[in-house]
């Protein structure tokens, strides 16, 4: 596989700057979870305070102090991937906790229960969304190594002109806790879905919008020598 073919299916030119847009986002994002978890968990006493929520709490501020700071010192577009990986999936987990914990206590005072088919019909749609879109991202990697770029190019737009999984997964994870809770009206209730509801719908989102990076964070670091990106 050629540097330039590599450099291609990443998306970077040699020796470019770091657009850090992707990084960003992933960072603001992760803080104003934990921002929204934390703050209104204990203010609505859905987390309880005790040691261990205390110190999850505390591991989850420390974890996006550690990425602003990593955020400011990666000046290498190679690095992009595994870092937009590593904090969507810390993302994925602070929104799981937050599910967990909103849910208990959506259980207790309205007696919404934690698992629904709705949960389950999302994860599920999440799960093969995010195999489909990597398998994609698969074959274009071998069609590259055996075809010119212009060539797999060309056969990408014959497949699919306008890539329509793409911005769905961009939609929904672009979209905050506080528009879901919008959609917590009379049907949801009746449905008995609620905030922890929303937060699992998010944790999907992304899931799934994490797993766009996997086949480029795969490819990054096993041909980390051969683009020999300068730090």
């Amino acid at each position: 596989m050629t540097q330039e073919k590599v450099l291609w299916f990443l998306g970077i030119e040699k020796n470019q700057k770091i657009d850090k847009y992707a990084m960003k986002y992933a960072f603001w994002v992760d803080f104003l979870f934990t921002v929204f978890i934390a703050t209104f968990g204990l203010l609505f006493e859905a987390i309880p305070i005790t040691f261990f929520n205390m110190m999850l709490l505390f591991s989850f501020i420390l974890a996006d102090v550690v990425f602003y700071i990593y955020l400011k010192l990666i000046c290498n577009p190679i690095y992009l991937f595994s870092y937009v990986i590593v904090v969507l999936m810390t993302t994925v987990i602070k929104l799981v906790y937050g599910f967990l914990m909103f849910s208990k206590a959506e259980l207790l005072k309205d007696g919404y229960p934690i698992i629904t088919w709705v949960h389950i019909v999302v994860l599920i749609f999440a799960v093969l969304t995010s195999l489909f879109l990597i398998a994609k991202f698969y074959v274009i990697w071998q069609d590259l190594k055996d075809n010119t770029i212009e060539c797999v190019t060309a056969k990408i737009h014959k497949r699919n002109k306008k890539s329509k999984w793409k911005w769905i997964a961009i939609i929904l994870g672009s979209c905050s806790p506080m528009v879901f809770v919008r959609l917590l009206d009379d049907s949801m209730q009746e449905a008995k879905l609620g905030i922890g509801f929303a937060l699992w719908l998010l944790a999907c989102c992304y899931f799934l919008m994490s797993c766009l990076f996997v086949p480029k964070f795969i490819v990054s670091i096993k041909y980390k020598k051969i683009v020999k990106m300068g730090d």
